[in-house]
């Protein structure tokens, strides 16, 4: 099924949609033209921004978007020295939930913040983009506050 915002004369460029294209809806199906698909994903990708690598998962589904956004941060102090340290983690940790922040410390002592957006569909390549700069600047003050406290960065 080829996408109604595609020209019939260039199947490559695409006339002025009267909605938006999602960014990953589109694909070249087998005589090379470019189809519409009903759902994408996932899709996964990482970036870093100061230091920290930050995995992402992205889906789209007809009218439903799904984004995660991951960093490790680093490792949980260790011995009786280190309790408060621990205590403030744990206690960051409480505070980060209400604003739907998630950090997850695993066995081994490593910590990870997660973030989950459900942006509206459709998602453009600009739209994504202000999503992940939003999901940064929310988590950054997060990142460094806890970062105060750690043992080790990875």
């Amino acid at each position: 099924m080829t996408h109604p915002a595609l020209s019939a004369d260039n199947p490559f460029m695409p006339s002025v949609p009267n909605q938006p294209v999602s960014l990953k809806s589109l694909s070249v199906d087998s005589k090379g033209k470019l189809a519409h698909r009903r759902a994408v994903g996932p899709l996964g990708f990482s970036f870093t921004v100061e230091e920290r690598t930050f995995e992402c998962r992205f889906y789209e589904r007809i009218g439903l978007a799904g984004l995660t956004l991951r960093c490790t941060l680093g490792s949980m102090p260790q011995g009786n020295a280190s309790r408060r340290q621990r205590i403030a983690i744990r206690r960051i940790s409480q505070h980060a939930r209400t604003e739907g922040l998630f950090i997850i410390i695993r066995r081994s002592g490593i910590i990870d913040l997660e973030y989950k957006l459900r942006p509206m569909a459709p998602i453009t390549g600009t739209s994504l983009l202000s999503h992940l700069t939003l999901a940064v600047l929310t988590l950054t003050p997060w990142c460094d506050l806890l970062e105060q406290h750690m043992a080790s960065r990875p």
